[in-house]
């Protein structure tokens, strides 16, 4: 009887996506600034930045902040920067490159955050603690 030899074949087509790995940030080194002084801290480094800056002198260590960054499995789309954190004076996002001019009016420690977000919208923050002084 030929119904016992008889074959099934049936395909499954599987699709295995990778989840997403979260960018890397990195807000960069500790500072230490003067109260009620301006400082331009720069996302990445363009070669534009005098001319971003308007001439306001640069944080120190921190003329390329976030260039530490990165995001293993695609792109960092935006950086963002509170330089308070806690205290919502100031919050700029940008898109590859940018400056941002910070002034801190009273003296402590206070904590400088970055934070990145890939091209699949994950993010990921990185803190710098700065003291400002007198």
């Amino acid at each position: 009887n030929n119904a016992c030899n008889t074959t099934i074949t049936e395909t499954l087509n599987v699709l295995i996506e990778q989840a997403n790995i979260p960018p890397v940030a990195h807000a960069g080194p500790d500072l230490t600034l003067k109260k009620n002084t301006e400082y331009c801290v720069s996302f990445l480094k363009t070669g534009f930045e005098d001319w971003m800056c308007g001439g306001v002198q640069f944080a120190p260590e921190h003329s390329a902040l976030g260039t530490g960054s990165y995001d293993p499995d695609g792109t960092i789309n935006n950086y963002a920067i509170a330089y308070d954190k806690g205290n919502p004076q100031v919050l700029i996002h940008h898109n590859n490159f940018g400056t941002a001019i910070i002034n801190y009016t009273t003296s402590g420690t206070k904590t400088l955050e970055l934070c990145v977000t890939d091209n699949n919208n994950a993010t990921n923050c990185d803190n710098a603690s700065v003291t400002v002084t007198e």
